[in-house]
């Protein structure tokens, strides 16, 4: 995947890990998203051309046939500001051309998650899947 069609394709992912958190979270999260590389409270914080930060970093992508295969988009916080916090985990695997699937299912590198202060406690399992299939980020293989 070229250069350009990778960062749409991460435009696609930070709108899809808004969707994703909010099926844990059974409310809408804000929509203005602040990005970091990591977890922890210590780290630079980014809130524009997010899809080129995470393009442009070498450990993302280097080329079409030089692409980090395992990257986590984690909804990390609900900030006072009302932005929802993102944050990014680049895996130490070797890089390689666009993977057709991740190991959770989905197309290309990006693995969603939410950390558990995110989630609402009392929604089951089966609703989850229910929502994720709702906003299309699921379905049976």
């Amino acid at each position: 995947m070229d250069k350009e069609s990778f960062k749409k394709f991460t435009e696609d992912a930070l709108k899809n890990i808004l969707l994703f958190g909010e099926a844990f979270h059974r409310k809408p999260l804000p929509q203005k998203i602040v990005f970091q590389w990591g977890y922890g409270d210590k780290k630079e914080r980014f809130r524009e051309n997010l899809s080129q930060i995470i393009v442009d970093n070498p450990r993302v992508y280097i080329d079409e046939d030089h692409i980090n295969p395992f990257l986590d988009l984690v909804v990390l916080d609900i900030l006072p500001s009302n932005e929802t916090l993102i944050g990014c985990y680049v895996s130490g695997h070797e890089l390689r051309s666009f993977p057709e699937r991740n190991w959770n299912g989905p197309p290309g590198p990006y693995i969603y998650l939410v950390l558990d202060k995110i989630r609402d406690k009392k929604i089951s399992k089966d609703s989850i899947k229910k929502n994720l299939i709702e906003k299309g980020l699921y379905s049976e293989l």
